[in-house]
């Protein structure tokens, strides 16, 4: 019996001992070696080496839909020509105004070309100096009727222009990810989708930063407004790069009808702008601050208002430079001389529309981030129906919380994306 027993037991471990070396072998394999008996014999790649491979994937996708890019360039190009027509020179034909009650020896004609001069002193990439009558003086409803001017043109100018970059921005990001739904649909499974997203993303990004270019390239010379080339084009870049957050989420949620909802999004959110048309009811108001539009218009409206409230940049928010006057026996007043490129810049006086400005923008449009403490250490703000001060503030405007704005929707947005991928149409995804 005893031998009988060995000879069980014996047989017994002889049966066991594959299964054992099977456990034994599966706890030994190495992470390299589950991945490929489960990928049937492929190796996947690391995170970052999937991150090329859909950047550059991306890229020739874009290099074979070379004509549709032309074509969409070309129709940017169209409409900020067009707006650009539309709206010339608007700053110009405003400020070198409304001189017509100030009594010249010869009539205002040479003081009106002095002050084309002027604002065309600065080009596109450096701003123009700021003369002003002054707050006190006789003229100072001149720089008030100037003021009123041009914010009548500028409101429909800037809206505009943030409507054609909201929908240029939205509609061409709608077939990034719309477009290849099934593909998504039949490899997702194989990849991270954080690297399809990033690597779509930075591959588009030169059509980031092209589509705004060739927008401003005829509108700004058309426009010619105070700000410079630089801080337009950055700020558009912002909303072309929220823009495209905002389409590539709506061409997840409404695939089928991608075309129509984008549409009606850029509208929708040029409506909620807040200057064009003015929101009054809080509810309304309140939710205009997850519009881009509303940013970029207050961003735009930071630099394009900064010289009717702070004045002359150089002088640190300490007024406007006033121009030189002249006296003649024939005239009851002295005459105010006009602009050349060796007038200096001394007297300065608070802008006469400074008090419009912190009523207009603040008071009626809600567009207050872009005051800021001054740099006198005070830690004064001049708010919205605040008076002027003799002396307006010590520091310029705050022009970065827009622009913080738009970066966070454009953050959010794709965040919201990933979250469609990963989240969205499980089930057909392969």
């Amino acid at each position: 019996p005893a031998a009988g027993g060995a000879a069980a037991a014996a047989e017994l471990g002889a049966v066991q001992s594959p299964r054992r070396r099977a456990t034994r072998a599966a706890a030994e394999m190495s992470t390299l070696d589950r991945r490929l008996r489960h990928h049937h014999g492929r190796r996947t790649a690391s995170g970052c080496r999937q991150l090329a491979l859909f950047v550059w994937r991306s890229a020739v996708q874009h290099a074979r839909d070379g004509g549709t890019l032309l074509r969409n360039a070309a129709i940017v190009g169209v409409a900020g020509t067009l707006l650009g027509f539309l709206y010339e020179g608007t700053l110009e034909k405003a400020v070198c105004a409304h001189v017509q009650d100030i009594p010249f020896p010869n009539g205002p004609h040479a003081w009106e070309e002095g002050c084309r001069a002027r604002l065309a002193s600065g080009g596109a990439f450096t701003a123009a100096p700021v003369f002003c009558f002054g707050e006190g003086t006789p003229a100072a409803r001149i720089d008030l009727a100037q003021f009123r001017d041009v914010t009548s043109k500028l409101v429909q100018a800037l809206t505009l222009t943030l409507l054609a970059v909201t929908i240029v921005s939205i509609q061409v990001s709608l077939n990034l990810l719309g477009g290849e739904r099934a593909i998504y649909w039949r490899e997702s499974r194989h990849y991270s989708v954080w690297a399809y997203l990033l690597g779509k993303t930075a591959a588009t990004l030169p059509l980031t930063l092209a589509y705004p270019f060739l927008f401003l390239l005829p509108f700004y010379q058309l426009f010619r407004p105070w700000a410079t080339w630089q801080v337009y084009y950055g700020i558009l870049v912002l909303v072309q790069f929220a823009g495209e957050g905002i389409g590539q989420l709506i061409s997840l949620l409404a695939t089928d009808s991608r075309q129509l909802a984008g549409g009606v999004m850029a509208l929708l959110l040029t409506c909620l702008s807040g200057s064009f048309p003015l929101i009054t009811a809080p509810p309304i108001k309140a939710v205009s601050f997850a519009s881009l539009s509303r940013w970029g218009v207050e961003a735009l409206y930071a630099n394009e208002m900064s010289p009717f409230y702070y004045g002359e940049p150089s002088l640190r928010g300490r007024g406007c430079c006033t121009y030189e006057y002249a006296a003649s026996p024939q005239l009851p007043i002295p005459y105010p001389l006009a602009w050349n490129a060796s007038t200096p810049c001394r007297n300065p006086l608070p802008p006469g529309s400074a008090e419009k400005v912190a009523s207009l923008l603040g008071g009626q449009y809600g567009y207050t981030a872009w005051w800021r403490h001054n740099d006198c250490g005070e830690g004064s703000v001049r708010g919205p129906g605040d008076p002027p001060p003799d002396i307006v503030g010590c520091g310029t405007w705050d022009g970065e919380q827009p622009l913080l704005g738009l970066l966070a929707i454009a953050i959010v947005a794709r965040l919201l994306v990933l979250v469609a991928l990963l989240v969205k149409d499980r089930r057909r995804r392969k």
